[in-house]
């Protein structure tokens, strides 16, 4: 299945590469940094992940908005769809104007049906706040607004036949699977909110990837392949993939070839 919105390191072109470290039968899975949870949606189309299984999303709002909304269906979902429907009502720039306004609102369909418009609209489908907690990525003008009612839907109808948790991961007695994709190591993007993800966050994963594996739980992690990368994950299997620069204006920047990491354990 295709992941709902383009998401800055999103792994869509490498979810075959990561599923095939995780089992079948899978009962019980989590993604601490969600995004578009493209791995998740390779994973329930491969039937790794059996009907029924427990699944735990998380991210920064209004991400983890947009999933709960979807995961719950219902009077929510209703709700988060007529917002868009309001959006597609008005021209590109003004339903920017106002999804940036409101990306902070008091219910979560608003938020996530504001992320879904900014998402569209903003530069490569950026998410990222200001210190002041203020949404500042500019609008791409040859961007317009696409109707996703059907694929919403959609994708509300298959993630009906899990367990879909909204929030924190537990630890290793509730869940045996884990896939972290962290803001990436080094010199490239850290942050979608505003407080970096920096080398002391990096630190506390790793530290927090080794614990789940002494308690006995599959963890599957990517980053940017650094040598503190390869330092903090030493215990690990190394994969190597290879990704280009999503971020740069230039598409001459973006073909080019960075090394990424898999690290299974």
């Amino acid at each position: 299945m295709k992941p709902p919105f383009r998401w800055v390191g999103g792994k869509r072109r490498f979810v075959k590469d990561i599923a095939i470290h995780f089992p079948s039968h899978m009962k019980t899975y989590a993604e601490p940094f969600a995004g578009s949870a493209a791995v998740m949606l390779e994973l329930i189309d491969q039937g790794k992940l059996e009907p029924g299984a427990k699944i735990w999303l998380n991210d920064l709002s209004p991400v983890s908005d947009f999933w709960a909304c979807v995961a719950h269906s219902g009077p929510v979902l209703d709700d988060m769809l007529g917002c868009l429907a309001g959006y597609h009502m008005i021209d590109p720039a003004q339903a920017f104007e106002i999804a940036r306004q409101v990306c902070d609102a008091p219910t979560a369909s608003e938020r996530a049906a504001a992320f879904l418009v900014l998402n569209q609209l903003s530069f490569n489908g950026l998410f990222r706040r200001n210190r002041k907690g203020q949404f500042n990525v500019p609008r791409d003008r040859s961007k317009t607004l696409k109707d996703r009612e059907r694929d919403l839907l959609d994708l509300a109808h298959v993630l009906a036949d899990f367990d879909l948790q909204i929030g924190p991961a537990p630890g290793a007695d509730r869940c045996k699977n884990y896939y972290m994709d962290p803001p990436y190591d080094g010199k490239t993007f850290t942050a979608y909110g505003a407080e970096p993800f920096g080398v002391d966050e990096q630190g506390l994963l790793a530290e927090a990837c080794d614990q789940l594996v002494e308690a006995g739980a599959r963890v599957v992690a990517s980053n940017a392949d650094t040598p503190r990368v390869r330092e903090l994950y030493r215990g690990f299997t190394f994969y190597e993939l290879k990704r280009g620069n999503q971020l740069s204006a230039k598409a001459s920047t973006r073909k080019e070839q960075r090394g990424e990491l898999l690290m299974v354990r």
